[in-house]
């Protein structure tokens, strides 16, 4: 599991529509319908759909987006996005509501992108931990489920890049390596027990060298060696060590 795609693009969608154009009440209304409350030059700009139903409500000062900004289900009018304009550009703490009005997403926007720690949630549990930095995740993504962590993932510029983990009931099931999206370096997997498993390696995406099977006690049970990516001869033993079976691969 990983942050909501849907989500991430409704958010940059957003980002995106706020530096088309300087918004204005002409160019509001020709496209919708619009209210606005005005305190001193503090302009609250209400916007609705064709129903006349609220949709938005955007803070200008001085004809500038300046302060909070809200998007709305039109159908329920319940809170779907909130964040914060500075000098016409989303800079600030941004939330995220699900039809229920739940939280499921905040983070913060900096210059226009998403940048800094981020959470998501689902029925009002934790259920992912991000970091961004403009608008792409860097660093440690973690996921969880039922409160206990399953997935921890390294990002490089919105790259998977560093350490994969998968864990079960707490405990590390599974390590990959990843560089620049793909896996390159050892991975390994375990029993549930803590004893490693399996062991293999990779450079750029393909296996080398030699994949290896464990049993519990430490002893190989299955030695497979790779060339260009491609098995070249596979073994099996016994938990004593005897070799059972061998295998050649054409290649």
């Amino acid at each position: 599991m990983s942050i909501s795609p849907d989500l991430l693009r409704q958010i940059r969608e957003q980002s995106k529509k706020k530096k088309a154009a300087k918004p204005s009440q002409k160019s509001s209304d020709s496209s919708q319908g619009a209210e606005e409350k005005k305190a001193q030059d503090v302009t609250v700009q209400i916007i609705k759909d064709s129903q006349g139903r609220k949709v938005q409500t955007v803070t200008l000062k001085g004809g500038v987006k300046e302060g909070a900004y809200t998007i709305y289900d039109p159908e329920t009018g319940t809170v779907k996005q909130k964040m914060t304009y500075h000098n016409n550009v989303l800079d600030g703490p941004m939330k995220a509501y699900d039809h229920k009005g739940q939280l499921i997403f905040q983070g913060q926007f900096l210059k226009g992108k998403l940048h800094g720690p981020a959470k998501q949630f689902e029925h009002n549990q934790l259920v992912g931990t991000y970091t961004f930095a403009q608008g792409k995740q860097q660093g440690i993504s973690k996921i969880f489920k039922n409160g206990q962590k399953v997935t921890s993932i390294s990002y490089e510029k919105g790259v998977m890049s560093g350490p994969f983990e998968v864990y079960q009931n707490g405990k590390l099931a599974k390590k990959n390596i990843y560089k620049d999206g793909v896996l390159d370096g050892v991975s390994e997997t375990y029993y549930p027990s803590g004893e490693l498993l399996q062991q293999a390696l990779y450079e750029k995406g393909s296996s080398v060298g030699e994949e290896k099977k464990f049993y519990q006690n430490g002893t190989v049970m299955q030695m497979t060696q790779f060339k260009d990516g491609k098995p070249v001869l596979m073994q099996q033993f016994d938990q004593k060590g005897k070799l059972l079976k061998e295998k050649e691969f054409n290649t």
